[in-house]
């Protein structure tokens, strides 16, 4: 269930790991019992299945974060899930 809001939060832009954890915590977690606690490991997960891609971003002197993207492989597999599961 995870990897299914994951990618849906990736449908509407590329978004850092942090953002999706809150975004998750904040507004999905209202409406699915789903815990946001293994995103980043989720987020891995996905990349290695090869439907998000990840680049490194910094701003000034702050620490890197890693920018995840939905490419076309995930949003197939997020149609797929949605069909499969909703």
């Amino acid at each position: 269930m995870l990897e299914i809001a994951l990618l849906g939060l990736l449908m509407k832009g590329p978004k850092h790991g942090y953002e999706m954890k809150k975004i998750l915590e904040e507004e999905v977690s209202q409406f699915l019992d789903l815990s946001s606690g293994p995103v980043y490991y989720t987020l891995k997960g996905l990349e290695g299945k090869g439907l998000v891609c990840k680049t490194v971003g910094q701003a000034g002197r702050r620490p890197e974060k890693y920018i995840y993207e939905i490419n076309e492989q995930g949003k197939e597999e997020f149609r797929r899930l949605l069909g499969e599961n909703f």
